[in-house]
């Protein structure tokens, strides 16, 4: 059986790649219609009967989030909803809570895996029945989704805030923490639903099983692995006979459940949360000395030594993408190669530097995975192997290689992106007309500085952003009036986003040289209410 899936981006680029990103059918899945708005693709919901929609949060004449309200509305039990977002939205995602959601992902964070990920967990859902579910059971799948990404922000060495950690009820409390990278074998080979709803079968068992005896979370990664971060008391000697055990019995009742083989290993015990990529790390590093006869390797007890700190660079690199400076990338990393060859930093911490480096830009640059992909390439090379590194030379090879690409990369794009941007932030402007649209507001959801923003403008689009965006607003504002004829100037002033009505007035006479009353009359002989 193939699930019917309909993709929805406003974007005909992003339409395009989502249809050839992964094998459809290998995941039980076909695309059966495409949309470009919000009234199409819920006009396409009614005659398609889709049991999966990819759409993007925003679309023109009605968002993400409005279609699947109507289908909640309508009492729908399917499809079950795949959300795009060109960043992290993570309070416009919370509004998805108590819809029929399945996952999240960001954009410039898309993968085939990621979203092979989340097709596979949709499907498992279709297939194993769970649908229809009540508004609760939607509550806690996608507090369970949002829960796991932050999880696994911290995994990859990414910055999670405090606020987000208290939505989703995550603390720091224990003293350590360490993962354990699983994997399984053996289920329904070639049957990708049946073995999905196996893999996710397994998983609740891990979790029901090793959550007996010490406070875990499970996270599926897809239907082959896993990893389980187990919040630690005691030192590593004290809880690696406790972690052995568990593990050991929940791979019996994995076997014994799901007929499927788990192995793996459990990295270094680390200090807190912040600490748990170096964990991951490692386990991801020590699974690969398991086998069929030795199904576990515990590594608690690895040397906890202090390691290389990327948290320095972490902003530089940042900035230095955003502005697709690649000088000054190359530049950093070429002072992170210098410390790497003066001696004094272990192989897990070369390996957890270069991968940290490789996520951002993984998932900051235009086109990273793709970009990633053809710089490691021309030199015979996989990014992805920084794991099978052996030497800290190693390490700083695929750092340089990185570097001196990713100079090339940007050197060409400069200009481009700078002009790209500068379109990004205007479409922003006009779909967000009813905000207030501060340079700071606009500026944080970009990441950029209001300095940096500001000259960007000025550069690269024919007005300032201050003189941009008042006249989109009075623009909008003279089309309302032209084709409402019933609004009154505090209705105006709310729906532009302004905060009263006498400021709106003020900034449309001086704009236009008339009031809105004034302008109305005058042009197109109707009064307006100015209360």
């Amino acid at each position: 059986m193939l699930y019917k899936v309909i993709i929805a981006d406003d974007e005909p680029l992003t339409l395009i790649g989502l249809k050839s990103i992964i094998p459809w059918e290998d995941h039980h899945a076909t695309i059966a219609g495409t949309a470009r708005n919000g009234r199409e693709l819920w006009e396409q919901i009614n005659t398609i009967k889709p049991d999966i929609v990819i759409t993007d949060i925003r679309m023109p004449l009605l968002s993400g989030l409005e279609v699947m309200q109507k289908c909640a509305d309508a009492k729908m039990h399917h499809p079950l909803f795949i959300l795009l977002t060109g960043y992290e939205e993570f309070q416009l995602v919370k509004k998805a809570i108590n819809l029929n959601a399945v996952e999240y992902l960001v954009k410039l964070e898309l993968t085939p895996e990621n979203l092979s990920s989340a097709v596979d967990k949709a499907v498992a859902r279709l297939t194993a029945e769970h649908l229809p579910m009540d508004a609760g059971g939607r509550n806690e799948v996608m507090f369970q989704v949002l829960k796991d990404r932050l999880y696994l922000r911290f995994l990859n060495g990414l910055s999670v805030e405090k606020a987000q950690m208290q939505d989703m009820g995550i603390t720091d409390e224990k003293p350590y923490a360490a993962v354990a990278y699983l994997y399984f074998s053996g289920g329904q080979e070639g049957n990708t639903d049946e073995l999905a709803t196996q893999s996710y079968s397994a998983s609740q068992i891990l979790q029901e099983t090793l959550g007996r005896f010490t406070a875990c979370h499970v996270i599926p990664l897809d239907i082959r692995h896993a990893v389980v971060l187990f919040f630690l008391d005691k030192g590593p000697k004290e809880e690696a006979s406790v972690l052995k055990g568990a593990l050991l019995k929940a791979f019996t009742m994995v076997d014994n459940y799901c007929s499927i083989k788990a192995r793996g290993a459990v990295g270094m015990e680390v200090k807190g949360l912040s600490q748990t990529n170096r964990s991951f790390a490692s386990a991801r590093s020590n699974a690969e000395k398991t086998s069929a006869e030795r199904p576990l390797v515990i590594a608690l007890d690895e040397e906890m030594e202090e390691g290389f700190d990327l948290s320095p660079y972490r902003e530089r690199l940042s900035l230095a993408i955003n502005e697709m400076d690649g000088g000054l990338f190359r530049g950093i990393c070429r002072e992170i190669v210098n410390v790497f060859e003066s001696g004094g930093v272990s192989l897990l911490s070369a390996i957890t530097a270069t991968n940290g480096i490789f996520i951002l830009v993984l998932s900051m640059f235009p086109d990273g995975q793709e970009e990633m992909e053809k710089i490691f390439r021309a030199q015979g090379k996989d990014y992805r192997n920084i794991y099978q590194a052996h030497t800290v030379d190693e390490c700083s090879s695929y750092l340089t290689v990185l570097a001196e690409g990713m100079f090339v990369s940007m050197s060409g794009k400069f200009q481009d992106w700078r002009v790209m941007v500068v379109k990004k932030v205007q479409e922003y402007i006009k779909e967000n007309l009813d905000k207030r649209l501060s340079l700071s507001d606009v500026a944080s959801v970009f990441g950029f500085s209001e300095n940096y923003l500001s000259s960007l403008f000025s550069k690269y689009g024919d007005m300032g952003f201050v003189e941009y965006t008042t006249k989109v607003k009075m623009d909008k504002a003279k089309e309302m009036i032209r084709l409402g004829g019933t609004y009154k100037v505090y209705e105006m002033a709310e729906a532009l986003g302004y905060d009263s009505a006498f400021y709106f007035s003020k900034v449309f006479k001086k704009y236009e040289g008339l009031s809105p009353r004034d302008y109305a009359q005058k042009l197109y002989g109707r009064k307006m209410d100015d209360s």
